[in-house]
């Protein structure tokens, strides 16, 4: 969460939203890619990319609500 932390340090300081949604589904598209090729399923890389993803939100936003 290191870098999560500062991500949302550089958004504050730039009037940046935490979610970027083009940029979410262009990286999970990426990383569904890479998944497969490792035989993944496309179901489990969601999962887990969702769940740090929810997670470093959850973080910038406190970050940027202080």
């Amino acid at each position: 969460m290191k870098v999560a932390q500062d991500i949302g340090l550089l958004k504050k300081d730039h009037n940046v939203a935490v979610l970027q949604t083009k940029r979410w589904n262009e990286i999970l598209g990426k990383m569904i890619l890479q998944g497969e090729e490792k035989n993944l399923s496309e179901e489990f890389i969601l999962r887990v990319f969702k769940a740090v993803h929810q997670e470093s939100i959850n973080h910038q936003e406190k970050i940027i609500n202080k």
